[in-house]
Order: structure tokens, then sequence, then C-alpha cells
């Protein structure tokens, strides 16, 4: 027996009219009638006998009234506890975060966000785009951001990140002429590159499988901030993304690739995962600030 049916018997016992009561419900009369005929059905008895002006309860249904009157109070207390304890209790949010989001974002960002939500424990775990999604789907993540995620259908997906992947060297560089360069002119470089965990990496070393064993890959690492520079002291070519550029060096020099690459960072959320006032208010500050992140 629904809590609806239940509830639209109580209310057909105070008023004792199927029009008026059907008017309060904001159900037609013969959906009112329909769900007391089937709770009748259900009980094997009747509930109410018709009289010219409305309906009266026969005694089985005065018999449980009351019964069902404990049993609704009860149901909304217990709502009303549940409600109260997910407001109140300290939460622990699990959120998956794949290379180059913290350089984006800024440890700051998370900062506000935990002193704007004192009662949330906000986990932050920094791991390779793969360990990233597949916390998220096996449901250790709470929410994650990821470059270019594989399995989106079973997302809820919000692109906080689109920018281009460029070429930083110094002005001496053979290369630092033109205006655009091609991954064809990286071949035998020495360059600084996101590391193999990187889905960048993947993509690149499966489109250009020869150029990419030509390279001398001198320093491997997602720390974009520290290898954007690199080229300054060590020459050569840090492949990076223009939105990882806040702190270049001035005396170096940024050439865009002829190619189209793009690294797209996503907040996401599984479509099937509980949204509770946590991973809500979590969710929210994410679509908030969005603005305020670069592309």
């Amino acid at each position: 027996m629904q809590i609806q049916t239940i509830h639209a018997f109580l209310t057909l016992c105070r008023i004792q009219n199927i029009t008026k009561c059907s008017e309060l419900l904001k159900i037609s009369q013969q959906g009112l009638s329909r769900q007391i005929r089937s709770m009748e059905q259900e009980l094997g008895v009747t509930l109410f006998e018709r009289e010219p002006r409305g309906v009266r309860l026969t005694p089985q249904g005065e018999l449980l009234r009351p019964y069902l009157e404990k049993s609704v109070s009860f149901y909304e207390a217990g709502l009303q506890n549940l409600e109260r304890y997910d407001k109140e209790r300290a939460r622990d949010l699990n959120i998956f975060i794949c290379p180059g989001i913290h350089t984006v974002l800024g440890t700051k960002f998370f900062l506000d966000f935990d002193h704007a939500h004192p009662d949330i424990n906000l986990h932050l775990q920094y791991v390779s785009d793969p360990e990233a999604e597949n916390a998220l789907i096996d449901g250790r993540a709470d929410g994650a951001f990821l470059d270019w995620p594989e399995h989106t259908n079973l997302y809820d997906m919000y692109q906080i990140v689109h920018s281009r992947l460029v070429a930083v060297m110094r002005p001496d560089h053979p290369l630092a002429g033109r205006k655009e360069i091609s991954f064809q002119d990286l071949r035998g470089e020495k360059c600084f590159f996101p590391d193999e965990t990187h889905r960048k990496n993947q993509q690149f070393r499966l489109a250009y499988p020869d150029i990419y064993y030509s390279l001398d890959r001198s320093y491997i690492s997602n720390d974009y901030e520290n290898y954007v520079n690199l080229p300054r002291e060590l020459g050569g070519i840090a492949l990076c993304f223009e939105i990882t550029l806040r702190n270049l060096d001035p005396g170096l020099v940024v050439i865009p690739f002829k190619e189209d690459s793009y690294v797209s960072l996503f907040y996401c959320i599984r479509n099937d995962h509980p949204m509770d006032a946590a991973l809500r208010a979590f969710s929210d500050y994410i679509y908030s600030q969005v603005d305020v992140i670069a592309k």
C-alpha cells in the first residue's frame, strides 16, 4: 500500500466528500475513487459508504483509521529525521582529480569550498586519468575531474576547460621563428612531455608512433607548472596547454601547432549516483565558478 493512497484515505475521512477531497489533493475524482477501491480490494473490506451529500466511514474504516494516522505520523517524522541527519552530519566527499586540474584550479579553489562548507570533509585524490575514471565507475569517487572520459554515457558531464596544445621554447631554438609548427617538426627533438598516464600522451603515441619514439623525452611529468619553463635552462621544447602558461617565463616563445590538438577537462558524476546535499553543494560550487576558470 503506497503512502499516497493512505494519505488520500485519511483526507477523505476528514472531508467526507469525493469532489472536495479530489480538489484538495489535486487529482481527478476518478483517480481518487480508484485509489480507495484498490485499498479496499487489498484489505478485503469496504471502507466508505456513499450518502446523498458525500461519504462516511464504515465500521471497518473507523477501526483502521487511527492506525493509519499513526503510521503516517511516524513516516513523516522519519522523513524529517532523515533530512536533518543529511544536513547536520559531516559528509565525506571523495573527489578524484586527473593531471593538470590542480594547475588549472589551484589549491585556493578547493580551500575556498572547504571554508564555505565546514560540514563537508572534502578528500582530494590526485591520480592518473584512467585511475580517476575507474574510481568513478566503481563508486570510490563521488565525482571526478577527467580529461576526455571514455564512458561518457555513464556520466553527467560539465566541461570546465578547453585548451590548445602549444610548444614552448627559447627564442634561439631553430623552430622559434615560425608562426606554427607541425608534429612532424618534433621528430628527434628534445621534448618535455606529459607522462604515459596522460591521455594526450597516449593519443599522440597512437597517432604518431614513429615521431613519438624518435623524441628525446628528457623530462616526462604531469607537473605542468614545473616543466613549462624548463626550456629556459635546458633548451628543447615543452609541450603543454595554453591554460598552463600563467607563470611562463617572458623570455620564452610560444608556438601553436598546425594540427588541432586540445585538452578538454570535465567535471563528471555518475548519472546513477545519489545526489545528496554534500555532492550537490560541491557540484553547485563547480558550476558557479566555471566562468572564472580560464579556458
